[in-house]
């Protein structure tokens, strides 16, 4: 009873938008909720494109992370979230980042989304909670939140937590654990001092994560080392798309030469009579099946190009020819757009060819 009120003991409470549950099942089945409803939105943001134009990747990722991210995260950090959902969480993303460019199911979530320079949804979670201590750590010494907030934290420090607690304090600190800034924290606690670059710190912490994790994938995928050499990372991410941005109609072959990347031709069930594993280098390069129709895609293509880069071109061996390609040369130079639409040609014209001599 409250007053003349009586107080009802239910499962779940949504208080300002935000839905407080009872027991850890009913937060995951609200999570699912959650996604199921982002996947509509994401849909609403391709219809803006057709069949025939479809959205960039680009301009999808604005969308993206104006209307859908901010759906499914808000009010996100008053859960103690365990690995179970935050992997939930990072499927759903990862599926709209191979989705939006083309990518088949099984390509690694590290590929694809570092190709579209997204960070993990998990990771963008962590840096939220972060930014939400820090914030915390500003207020005022006298504010309730904030003796409530650090007297949980110390309890956790010097008592230890409950496992099963589902308080915001708890994933607070276990984030704090995981990025090794407790002693900062409790620095700011003890010192009764804030970090000006808090902000900074985080972002360059989730950063580094997001970078380890890249590189393990692609240590651990051998089948990725030509993706590895061709400079696609978190910080650039796939300079093509820029391409494909300022002329609609190479979205198409950007994709493809995307794909083909990261596809492993031979778990897909092509092979090559050259006895060599057919991936892009040997496509593009070697295959003697395809000798003569792809020495007549590379004349073109050199036959456009500046004659320095035309002589370096020529000078380096397959591997690098095909880093060099796929890096769009490091940055998008409006005055190469010749070039840059005539190695897309080159690209898709000899992958074509190969595929349809299968």
């Amino acid at each position: 009873m409250l007053g003349s009120d009586i107080l009802q003991n239910v499962n779940t409470f949504n208080y300002l938008g935000t839905t407080i549950c009872s027991r850890d099942n009913l937060l995951s089945d609200h999570i699912k909720d959650r996604i199921k409803h982002a996947y509509k939105k994401v849909w609403l943001i391709k219809s803006l494109g057709s069949m025939k134009i479809q959205v960039n990747p680009l301009n999808f990722s604005k969308g993206y992370w104006a209307s859908v991210v901010p759906k499914v995260c808000y009010g996100i950090f008053l859960y103690n979230l365990k690995p179970k959902i935050l992997l939930c969480l990072d499927q759903f993303h990862v599926n709209v980042a191979r989705n939006v460019q083309g990518l088949s199911n099984n390509t690694p979530m590290a590929v694809a989304l570092s190709s579209i320079q997204w960070v993990r949804l998990s990771s963008h979670i962590y840096r939220e909670v972060l930014a939400v201590v820090g914030s915390i750590m500003k207020l005022p010494a006298i504010s309730l939140y904030k003796r409530v907030f650090v007297a949980k934290l110390l309890e956790y420090k010097y008592c230890g937590g409950n496992e099963n607690e589902r308080g915001p304090v708890a994933f607070m600190y276990n984030v704090c654990f995981k990025f090794e800034i407790t002693d900062s924290v409790f620095e700011m606690i003890e010192k009764g001092k804030n970090f000006e670059n808090w902000k900074k710190i985080v972002k360059q912490r989730v950063y580094n994560r997001e970078e380890k994790e890249i590189k393990a994938t692609l240590m651990m995928y051998k089948e990725l080392g030509d993706f590895k050499n061709s400079s696609i990372n978190l910080m650039n991410g796939f300079v093509w798309w820029l391409i494909a941005k300022r002329d609609v109609n190479q979205l198409y072959k950007v994709k493809v030469m995307l794909k083909a990347l990261v596809t492993n031709n031979e778990k897909c069930g092509f092979r090559c009579e050259c006895d060599e594993k057919p991936n892009i280098v040997h496509i593009l390069f070697k295959c003697k099946d395809i000798n003569d129709v792809r020495r007549e895609h590379l004349d073109r293509l050199l036959s456009i190009m500046p004659n320095n880069l035309r002589n370096d071109f020529l000078d380096i061996d397959e591997k690098r020819k095909v880093a060099l390609i796929y890096s769009g040369f490091g940055n998008f130079v409006v005055e190469w757009w010749n070039v840059y639409i005539g190695i897309l040609d080159f690209v898709y014209n000899s992958l074509k060819d190969w595929y349809n001599s299968r």
